[in-house]
């Protein structure tokens, strides 16, 4: 999670090439990732689960609800570009308030689509097998995608211990990907292997 990096950026100068490693850690692995999340949902996982039941429409335009009165928030391209500029200004403040309210709204959707789409899943008696065909088909759609390979090896680092340390130390079975992820890091935190 990159908001555990801004401390390490908290004395450096906005020259320091920290930050364009941070940037570059955020544009390859982070924002692509989740780019290729959205449309795996909107090309393979909807329609395949719209073949058993109705995804409500609030899931599929990525609504949730948030904030203190519990009220109902958006993910928007402007989510993307406001923490894109928080990176690209290579301010650690701009990134410190950015950061963290981007990683809420993220987690906080993710956690609300999880729990809502298992629920209607539940009720709708679908067993393992079609578990196992609905995997099948967000397989085949990584399969096809230039991101896929580089996010099921990111997704298996991802799997491991998040600790500082461990993320910046050689990437264990996690491939080509996630060793390139751990050098940016690395690049960031000014640690070495």
């Amino acid at each position: 999670r990159l908001e555990r990096l801004v401390p390490v950026l908290q004395y450096k100068d906005k020259a320091d090439p920290a930050f364009d490693a941070l940037e570059e850690l955020h544009a390859n692995y982070c924002d692509a990732a989740i780019r290729f999340t959205h449309q795996l949902e909107e090309e393979a996982l909807w329609p395949a689960i719209g073949e058993v039941l109705e995804v409500p429409a609030d899931i599929q335009e990525r609504t949730t609800v948030g904030g203190t009165y519990r009220t109902p928030v958006q993910w928007a391209e402007s989510d993307y570009e406001e923490l894109r500029e928080a990176f690209a200004s290579h301010n650690v403040n701009t990134i410190r308030q950015v950061l963290p309210a981007f990683a809420e709204k993220a987690g906080s959707l993710m956690e609300e689509q999880e729990r809502r789409l298992a629920a209607l899943l539940r009720e709708s008696g679908r067993g393992p097998e079609w578990g196992e065909q609905l995997q099948a088909k967000l397989d085949e759609f990584a399969a096809a995608h230039p991101f896929g390979a580089t996010m099921q090896q990111l997704s298996v680092g991802a799997a491991q211990p998040t600790k500082l340390r461990e993320c910046v130390g050689p990437a264990s079975g996690g491939g080509e990907a996630a060793a390139a992820r751990a050098a940016l890091l690395q690049r960031v935190t000014g640690e070495s292997a």
